[in-house]
């Protein structure tokens, strides 16, 4: 079983390593996934808007901890 698993594996592995030398070469067209490409689009979009609202929370903690007396203490900021 493990060495069936290990012969698939690694034919996988070739196959894999040839298609990217054949692309490369230009012998081979590289396919495109619109759906995988709208997805990628997607989430980069999410990781940049969290990116961004991390940075103005942030920026809100830091103005709040401003506005406080320096004689207060608070054990969530």
């Amino acid at each position: 079983m493990k060495n069936k698993l290990m012969r698939l594996m690694g034919a996988k592995v070739k196959r894999t390593t040839e298609l990217k030398l054949l692309q490369n070469l230009g012998k081979v067209d590289r396919t495109a996934d619109e759906i995988f490409d709208d997805d990628l689009q997607n989430f980069n979009k999410q990781q940049n808007a969290a990116a961004r609202l991390q940075k103005e929370f942030n920026n809100y903690i830091r103005c709040i901890r401003g506005k406080m007396p320096k004689n207060h203490e608070t054990p969530f900021l």
